[in-house]
């Protein structure tokens, strides 16, 4: 593999959903997301929870299309986001390629964030107790923010 810019994807070749992903140097990407995964740190917990239920044999790295412009790769990320369902039913955790988002419309906001793993686990052992869903969480703690002053 060149070390050049580019669109790729993770695949699971078992259940077959993916990540997708851009980068200005395609192999030292896919290096760092083979030692977040490894190491149980990766930002999808998502992919991160399939890595260690599959194991890395069931996945494979694959450049979707080189590109020569850095400046059309989150364009072009976005389009095989979108493509291939890599948000909607695969391992990105954001709708919007290149970094967590907050999308505006009029009947709804939705913020999607990155969290550790364990942060994650943390979260739904805490909804599992309380018999709560993760948004009504998050929520109550923004709104118990309102009352406190920061220092």
């Amino acid at each position: 593999m060149k070390n050049n810019l580019g669109v790729y994807k993770i695949q699971n070749n078992i259940s077959g959903k993916v990540y997708v992903g851009s980068s200005c140097d395609l192999k030292s990407r896919w290096s760092s997301h083979k030692y977040l995964l490894n190491s149980g740190q990766h930002h999808s917990h998502l992919l991160q929870k399939d890595w260690d239920s599959f194991g890395k044999s069931a996945f494979s790295f694959e450049v979707l299309v080189h590109l020569d412009d850095r400046q059309d790769l989150i364009e072009v990320e976005q389009k095989f986001i979108n493509s291939l369902s890599a948000w909607a039913d695969g391992y990105n955790i954001c709708s919007i390629a290149g970094s967590v988002t907050r999308s505006e419309t009029p009947h709804n906001n939705r913020m999607n964030i990155r969290v550790e793993y364990r942060e994650l686990e943390i979260l739904e052992a805490y909804c599992k107790v309380v018999g709560r869903t993760k948004t009504d969480v998050i929520r109550e703690l923004i709104r118990s923010l309102a009352s406190k002053k920061p220092s």
